[in-house]
């Protein structure tokens, strides 16, 4: 898939690179919203209304079914477990108060052991890895089997498309990693039509004030019903709308992810797409799902996950306090991830519990707050998660734009780093950004801030939209 992606894919026409999208929609379709999908669905919704308590006991439930099945068919988790002194009796009356004595679990081990001992022997039919390079492009692979992907997207649908007022079968516009446009400089039109699903899938790389109309037209005449993607470059998109003097888009409803929505960036999405703006955190981990209610609340999913707020020395913090966010993942179990530390810190709230939802709330997401990189055209890009996504050799790495030609690229190699993967890094960025300068720099580590935070993006450069 790869293979036909980066070297077959670039070189067909046009109207074939829809037909591919589209055939690629199908297969996704299937995949994700057969089966068991819409029974999920249901379920998830008859749950919205529980009270605080309900919600509590369900947890207790379902995280005892979770850790027994870890214990008994995970090596890596009866292996921990034994060596803590945690019998599978202890597991049968666990109290979810008590999960913080059990171990955390590290992202490099789930790098490491993701595929062999995080795995559980109990097999569910079409269980398939799926890779993502994370925020500082090091690969995590996670296992789902289609039944456990069908109710991870129930979760998404009920929790997040439909509080947004859309569903599955509204049309949408996509704004995210995946690149479906090549060359650089790229051809227009800037998008691909995913017949299937009744998609424009809109390609991240190539916003500018230059190209902006070809986005513009598109959603015009295409006129989805909603706009889905990275936060950054929704943003991107009405800014230049509104800096355009062109007519407002009007949506339904837009939706923020896989980075930081601020107050400040909803307000000029709202006044560009004349409509609600809806923030949402997950992750392709699946252990935890926050979104965002027509009430304006940010609510944490208790039937997909549990989070814990810890402080530096791994105790709770206090409502409105910052904390790093620990996840114990209920649907997957697959390859449970118990108290996983997925590296993005959120500013916990106390639940209302004299209103219909009375889930677990968090007042803001706090992690993933990166700089925008602007390129001598205009374009601008606000994540670089997908350029590493397909690179091996990659454990952390950082990106530095020192000048609008040149790129530092700070470096945590993997023990198969060398020359064919520098050059793969080199081609990666060069074949999406341009005629730059790209400088590798490898470290051991690479620096945190104070809360232990990554940047994974730095720009040295003012946010200069005039430069040609």
């Amino acid at each position: 898939m790869i293979f036909f992606h980066n070297q077959i894919y670039p070189h067909l026409p046009v109207f074939l690179q829809h037909v591919v999208v589209s055939v690629y929609g199908l297969l996704w379709r299937k995949r994700r919203l057969g089966g068991v999908f819409k029974e999920q669905v249901k379920e998830f919704k008859s749950r919205e209304h529980y009270s605080y308590e309900q919600w509590l006991a369900y947890q207790e439930r379902e995280l005892r079914k979770l850790l027994v099945h870890a214990y008994t068919t995970v090596p890596y988790y009866a292996t921990t477990y034994k060596a803590c002194g945690i019998e599978l009796g202890d597991l049968l009356s666990f109290r979810l108060n008590n999960l913080s004595k059990l171990p955390m679990l590290e992202k490099e081990t789930l790098r490491s052991l993701g595929k062999t001992d995080l795995v559980s022997s109990k097999i569910l039919p079409g269980r398939k890895f799926f890779t993502s390079s994370g925020s500082t492009g090091t690969p995590v692979s996670i296992l789902f089997s289609v039944s456990t992907q069908q109710t991870w997207y129930a979760a998404y649908e009920a929790r997040c498309r439909n509080w947004a007022g859309v569903s599955y079968t509204s049309s949408r516009a996509m704004i995210g990693g995946r690149r479906v446009v090549f060359g650089n400089p790229a051809r227009p039109p800037f998008h691909r039509f995913n017949w299937v699903e009744n998609q424009v899938y809109l390609s991240i790389y190539h916003v500018s004030k230059e190209n902006f109309m070809w986005y513009y037209r598109v959603l015009q005449n295409r006129k989805p019903e909603y706009l889905v993607g990275y936060s950054s470059s929704i943003f991107l998109l009405a800014t230049l709308l509104m800096e355009s003097g062109l007519q407002p888009l009007r949506f339904k409803a837009v939706i923020g992810s896989s980075e930081k929505l601020t107050a400040e960036m909803k307000v000029v999405i709202a006044q560009a797409f004349q409509c609600p703006v809806y923030d949402s955190w997950s992750g392709i981990e699946a252990c935890a799902l926050i979104t965002e209610h027509p009430d304006g609340n940010l609510y944490i999913s208790p039937d997909c996950g549990i989070i814990e707020f810890l402080n530096s020395e791994a105790q709770p913090v206090k409502c409105g306090e910052e904390g790093e966010m620990i996840c114990t993942g209920l649907l997957n179990f697959d390859q449970p991830l118990i108290r996983y530390r997925i590296g993005d810190l959120g500013v916990p709230l106390d639940p209302l519990t004299n209103q219909a939802i009375q889930m677990p709330r968090v007042n803001e997401i706090v992690g993933r707050t990166d700089d925008i990189i602007t390129l001598r055209d205009g374009r601008r890009l606000g994540s670089f998660n997908r350029f590493f996504a397909d690179l091996k050799g990659i454990r952390e790495v950082q990106v530095v734009q020192e000048d609008y030609d040149h790129f530092i690229l700070n470096l945590v190699p993997t023990d198969d780093f060398g020359s064919a993967e520098k050059e793969a890094i080199h081609n990666s960025l060069k074949s999406r950004l341009g005629n730059v300068d790209v400088d590798i720099r490898i470290f051991t580590a690479l620096p945190r801030s104070s809360n232990g935070k990554l940047k994974a993006v730095v720009s040295r450069i003012g946010l200069d939209t005039n430069v040609k």
